[in-house]
Order: C-alpha cells, then sequence, then structure tokens
C-alpha cells in the first residue's frame, strides 16, 4: 500500500466517514469527515516533518516517488 500512498490509514478513515454519511443521509458524519480531514491533514504535515528529521534524504526521496494521499 506504502509504494501508491505515504498515508493510506487516513484515505480508509475519510473514506469509512465518508460512506457512513452517504450511506446514513447523515450531516453529521459528513461534517465529522470534514473536520476529520482537516485534523488529519495537520497531522500528517507534522508526521512528515518527524520521518524527514528522522530518516534524512531516505524519506525525501521516497517522498518524490508516492504520492501523499492518492
Amino acid at each position: 500500500m506504502y509504494q501508491f500512498s505515504r498515508h493510506p490509514m487516513y484515505i480508509g478513515y475519510f473514506l469509512i466517514f465518508l460512506g457512513c454519511g452517504l450511506l446514513y443521509r447523515s450531516l453529521l458524519y459528513l461534517m465529522i469527515c470534514i473536520i476529520f480531514q482537516f485534523t488529519a491533514h495537520w497531522m500528517v504535515n507534522a508526521e512528515e516533518r518527524w520521518c524527514q528529521k528522522q530518516f534524512g534524504d531516505t524519506y525525501l526521496a521516497y517522498q518524490n516517488q508516492v504520492r501523499k494521499y492518492i
């Protein structure tokens, strides 16, 4: 999975919330989906900064090969 997306877990969560919102026609789930996406993006950026410090050029090369989300 990590050869297609650097953060497949967050994509999975987003799709689950989006699917529940559409399935149940719930504005609450759709709002959770939007809030989650903003929060997840902030967390992803923090994780990537940590990975750049921890793994250096190896992680930078990985970032250049694989998209952040999809």
